[in-house]
């Protein structure tokens, strides 16, 4: 079998007994576009400049971008959390 880093991220999903729901990807070139075509429910992000013709499901620019949106994504869990909490009601 040809390897390819799609064929790697599913490999190692499936050794961590996952779902590729629960997978999040960040690529910034063309070698990234096999896993972003891979893990179609995953979070696959690409990073540059120019984000035509990506499979990514979402765009960041930078290195930065990908931490704010690694900061979204907590942001988002911790408010879910909260709601479904009892305890952390007021």
């Amino acid at each position: 079998m040809k390897w390819n880093k799609g064929k790697a991220a599913r490999f190692i999903i499936r050794q961590l007994r996952q779902t590729s729901a629960s997978a999040i990807y960040v690529g910034d070139d063309q070698t990234d576009e096999d896993a972003f075509r891979m893990l179609p429910r995953s979070l696959t992000v690409y990073v540059g400049l120019e984000a035509a013709g990506t499979a990514a499901r979402y765009f960041v620019r930078s290195p930065e971008g990908v931490y704010g949106f690694l900061e979204y994504l907590r942001f988002v869990r911790e408010s879910l959390n909260m709601r479904s909490d009892p305890s952390s009601r007021g």
